[in-house]
């Protein structure tokens, strides 16, 4: 392949090989894979009359690229099973019938976009095992929709060791993908969550774990993403703080609901039968379809007279 490098229309340039990213970026929320999101990826086609196809390569670092998807002799592919909040960078090349390979053509990088969480208009408190209504701090101010207001335990006449726990009643059964932890925003430190439980319920009365672990000693807000499940209620158990205190604060609470989606319909496998003599030219002799099932392996048997 002779190199022949020209800009694309989005600075973007090829080595040896002229292949033009233009991005499509189509992005979806999938239910039915966790933090999952879609891109579609366009370039325009090199001028060589023997191109065999081209590979997109990568990977969650610019220095190494480690995935790859052969696409063939088109100019368009769909790179699936994203993950929300991260980097990916993607760079292409081109193969001829020869089997030669040119280089890598520049680096692009795209980084998920987070689902938006929704508004906690409508909610109400189900139950706080400790709030401190009057200094300020009641348990209504965990999901109020302001990051300067803040949910503390009590902590007059002495405070109840962990576990503390919310449990918030929505304003409607939701698809929850996920839940979001905002910690008090005033600068100290009493009371942010380390080790948690997140549960939800769709009557207030049956609970189950959907997640357990551990924040990062961080003011950021932090997004936990989750298998999608149908709830009206949930729930924020504090195991530990940060400081290994005894109290519980949170500024803001909110969930990520998502859209599940139906299942693609099957697939059917081609199985094609070809035949030669001399092994260069090959002749179709049969054709089946087989509907797909999942992950399966075939075997052909040749029986002759």
């Amino acid at each position: 392949m002779t190199p022949s490098p020209r800009i694309s229309p989005f600075g973007w340039t090829a080595i040896c090989c002229v292949l033009f990213w233009s991005i499509i970026i189509a992005a979806f929320i999938h239910g039915c894979t966790k933090g999952s999101e879609t891109i579609n990826l366009a370039w325009s086609a090199n001028p060589e009359e023997d191109i065999a196809g081209y590979i997109v390569h990568w990977g969650t670092s610019a220095e190494v690229r480690d995935r790859q998807h052969a696409v063939g002799d088109v100019t368009s592919t769909t790179i699936g099973g994203l993950e929300q909040g991260q980097t990916y960078y993607f760079s292409l090349t081109a193969h001829d019938t020869a089997g030669l390979s040119s280089e890598h053509s520049d680096t692009i990088s795209y980084q998920v976009p987070m689902p938006p969480w929704i508004s906690p208009h409508g909610w109400k408190l189900h139950y706080v095992s400790s709030h401190a209504p009057s200094e300020g701090h009641s348990a209504e101010k965990a999901f109020d929709d302001d990051p300067e207001t803040f949910w503390h335990t009590f902590w007059e006449l002495g405070t109840s060791p962990p576990p503390h726990e919310i449990q918030i009643e929505l304003d409607r059964k939701q698809t929850i993908g996920g839940f979001t932890y905002l910690p008090r925003q005033d600068g100290h430190r009493n009371g942010d969550i380390a080790d948690y439980e997140f549960l939800t319920s769709e009557d207030g009365i049956f609970w189950s774990e959907m997640a357990k672990g551990t924040f990062p000693e961080s003011k950021d807000k932090q997004v936990v993403l989750l298998p999608p499940v149908e709830a009206r209620y949930i729930g924020l158990r504090m195991l530990r703080a940060q400081n290994n205190a005894h109290h519980c604060a949170a500024a803001e609470i909110g969930i990520i609901e998502v859209t599940v989606l139906p299942p693609p319909p099957p697939m059917n496998v081609r199985v094609i039968l070809q035949r030669s003599e001399d092994m260069q030219d090959w002749q179709s002799v049969e054709m089946i379809e087989l509907p797909a099932i999942g992950k399966e392996f075939f075997r052909l048997q040749i029986e002759t007279p």
